[in-house]
């Protein structure tokens, strides 16, 4: 191709921008065209994505109307992102061409002219693209190991009969009420004492036993008025006080209510265990429960999935250990996607479910903070109490819900994902543009270890861009699987305020393809209104959504096959809708009234790394979409025809396509012929089944209405 090919590709880019499409697989091949050629562009093979920042290669064709055969390239590019988890949109805000690779005799000159029209004119591009599909398209995906979690198995009680486990943080914490009654502060339940009696309020109903560890507890047909007054007074749940449909007086009658004041977790049966063999593997799994439960038949071994974490037994009634993922059997692999059991593959290295749940885990949810407008307080139960932290030069508060840092002098609040600072432990607080030094030392067992998952990327005078991975809720990429919570147990504090630290066992977290993590229960009646107490679970207004299996929902409820495809958003049970997914609250940012929307003019400049742990003055970009803007030009389609999204290129800039035939490779003589030696260990076929899982992906997971949250999976609608 002739450098006079270049000089048109720059013309036609003149004249025309891309424009915003609902999903990649209708956004590409993209085509602009007018009466003097054609350029094609491809869609991106992404590579890795680290913070908000993108690394790819794009394929790409030019065909000036003269010439009988497009040319190929490739591009190297940068992208600089905006991520929208709840919406699951990912908008395209700039991006700088590290590298093009055209024929030689194109000359430097015109590809640096290349490089720097595009980089100018992705601004007004206005491209947004599914998240899921681009998760489904990178191609790195491996979480951290040097974090040091808590993988010890908790303790671990099985029933056959409906019950329903209740957390206490150790024992019980006493505050008095009126009418002589105590509450029992330490649990995310609301339960009373009065005298030598104990009352528990859960999915409607008033419970009372007189021994609160030992039971039994017996349902209260006829609570007195003074309890019901008080519960309104001072139950805050938000859980929903609903029931399911196949609750009925009975199985409350025989409901078991079991209290625990260390890490727990509750498995139960609908009976006897029912074990179901899974086609095509030596694996059985328990079908009549909520948990994960499975047996490999060669061995008798069991194994239990809890928050992302395999442990193991010989016997159910035995000894349960700890087992790294890498090391179940490879039997696991073959559980299909669309089956029962398909959530679990999340927790299955070397699956696709595995790497796109790691992927996930990297991606943040981003906002502007206006610097101006942004507040925080603290309140401490007595004086601020400082602790160090072990092998950094940080000290914590203890003595608070939120999590403040003393660092060098200077004091430092983590709130709802935004980053303060203030000369004193009491503030006045103001919006910090760079973060405490040694915050990415943290330990583990530290119960603000979740707030180095929250990052600043750039700054200006008037804003700082910010955004936190699903670490900052609890969702931790774990080598090649996610688990969630770090295993540690931070026992609360208790003074004349009681504040409550995360959580990793004790309510039934389950990591799902379809939703993310939600939470569950023992308890097979009435699952609504048992538990409120946020803190527990994170961040305030973090909350995972009550998880249900798909055999457990009414049929008109349930996805085919029980399960829908990789990636989706599973319905709740009651309203066959999708949940707000991993955060009952949706994007934390949507709390916040600082946050900045609209387009800003950006800075020529920006940061070479992500996530930064200082403020330094960037490349600006706008907090939230403006979707009122559009170019006033769209590029031509492709007429009659539409070109198959079948190009790509590899890691040495080749290219090659897919056809009836196998692959074929482009050469410099614009024909297509059999590659002089296969794509390199198989790199096209990834990437081809990668497209086509990030297609899939993108058209199936819509967004309904009411908003997704973080981690969800959906499109645009």
């Amino acid at each position: 191709m002739k450098s006079v090919s270049l000089v048109f590709f720059l013309a036609i880019m003149s004249c025309v921008s891309l424009y915003a499409q609902e999903n990649e697989s209708a956004f590409f091949p993209k085509i602009i065209e007018n009466d003097k050629g054609k350029i094609v562009i491809y869609q991106p093979q992404s590579e890795s994505l680290k913070g908000d920042v993108l690394e790819s290669r794009v394929a790409i064709s030019v065909k000036p109307k003269e010439d009988s055969a497009p040319t190929f390239g490739v591009m190297w590019v940068t992208s600089y992102l905006e991520v929208d988890r709840v919406d699951r949109l990912v908008t395209l805000k700039s991006a700088k061409i590290n590298a093009v690779r055209f024929p030689e005799e194109v000359d430097s000159v015109k590809i640096q002219k290349l490089k720097s029209f595009i980089e100018n004119e992705v601004p007004n591009w206005h491209y947004e693209f599914s998240l899921d599909g681009l998760i489904s398209t990178l191609e790195e995906a491996d979480g951290e190991r040097n974090v040091e979690f808590k993988n010890e198995a908790p303790k671990l009680i099985f029933r056959t009969t409906p019950a329903v486990l209740i957390m206490l943080d150790g024992e019980p914490k006493l505050q008095d009420l009126e009418k002589k009654y105590q509450r029992i502060v330490n649990t995310p339940v609301f339960m009373l004492k009065k005298k030598e009696t104990y009352y528990l309020y859960g999915g409607g109903k008033w419970f009372k036993t007189k021994d609160l560890l030992k039971g039994p507890w017996s349902k209260m047909k006829n609570p007195p008025t003074s309890l019901t007054s008080i519960e309104k007074k001072y139950n805050k749940t938000t859980e929903s006080q609903e029931t399911t449909p196949e609750e009925s007086d009975k199985q409350e009658a025989d409901l078991e209510i079991i209290v625990a004041t260390t890490p727990t977790e509750l498995i139960v049966t609908e009976g006897e265990m029912n074990f179901v063999p899974i086609a095509n593997s030596g694996l059985m799994y328990v079908e009549n429960t909520m948990s994960d439960l499975f047996m490999d038949v060669a061995t008798q071994q069991y194994y239990l999935l809890i928050s992302g974490r395999w442990f193991t037994s010989t016997s159910i009634d035995g000894a349960w250990t700890y087992l790294d993922a890498n090391d179940i059997p490879e039997d696991f692999k073959s559980i299909p996607e669309d089956s029962a059991k398909g959530d679990v593959l999340a927790s299955v290295p070397g699956t696709y479910a595995a790497k796109e749940a790691v992927l996930d885990a990297n991606i943040p949810q981003t906002a502007a903070i206006d610097r101006k407008n942004a507040t925080a307080s603290v309140t401490y139960d007595g004086d601020p109490i400082f602790k160090a932290i072990d092998g950094t030069t940080l000290s914590y508060a203890v003595n608070t819900s939120s999590a403040v840092f003393l660092s060098k002098g200077v004091y430092f609040l983590c709130d709802n994902a935004v980053w303060f600072s203030s000369p004193t432990a009491t503030g006045p607080w103001t919006v910090s543009d760079i973060r405490p030094v040694d915050i990415d030392k943290v330990p583990s067992g530290n119960p603000n270890y979740n707030v180095k998952y929250v990052y600043i990327y750039e700054s200006t005078p008037e804003v700082v861009y910010v955004g936190y991975t699903p670490g900052y809720i609890g969702c931790y990429a774990y080598g090649p699987t996610v688990v969630y919570g770090t295993g540690w147990y931070y026992p609360g504090w208790y003074g004349m305020y009681y504040y409550p630290r995360p959580v990793t066992y004790g309510f039934a977290v389950h990591y799902s393809t379809y939703a993310g993590w939600s939470i569950g229960f023992g308890v097979h009646v009435g699952y609504g209104g048992w538990y409120g107490g946020r803190g527990w679970y994170g961040p305030p207004y973090y909350r995972p959504p009550h998880y249900m299996p798909p055999h457990h929902r009414p049929p008109s409820q349930r996805p085919p096959g029980h399960r829908p495809p990789a990636g989706g958003n599973r319905p709740p049970a009651t309203t066959g809708q999708r949940p707000n997914s991993r955060l009952n609250a949706g994007n934390l940012y949507n709390h916040r009234k600082d946050v900045v929307s609209g387009n800003h003019q950006r800075p020529s400049t920006r940061p070479a790394t992500r996530p930064s742990t200082g403020g330094q003055p960037g490349n600006v970009r706008p907090a939230t979409r403006d979707r009122q803007t559009q170019p006033a030009t769209r590029p031509a389609s492709s007429g009659n025809g539409r070109i198959n999204n079948d190009v790509y290129s590899d890691r040495n800039g080749n290219v090659y396509r897919r056809s009836s035939d196998g692959w074929q490779q482009r050469e410099s003589n614009h024909q297509w012929s059999a590659p002089t030696q296969r794509p390199s260990n198989g790199q096209m076929n990834n990437s081809y089944q990668n497209r086509q899982r990030g297609a899939q992906r993108s058209q199936s997971f819509q967004r309904p209405a009411g908003g997704m949250g973080m981690g969800g999976r959906g499109g645009r609608r």
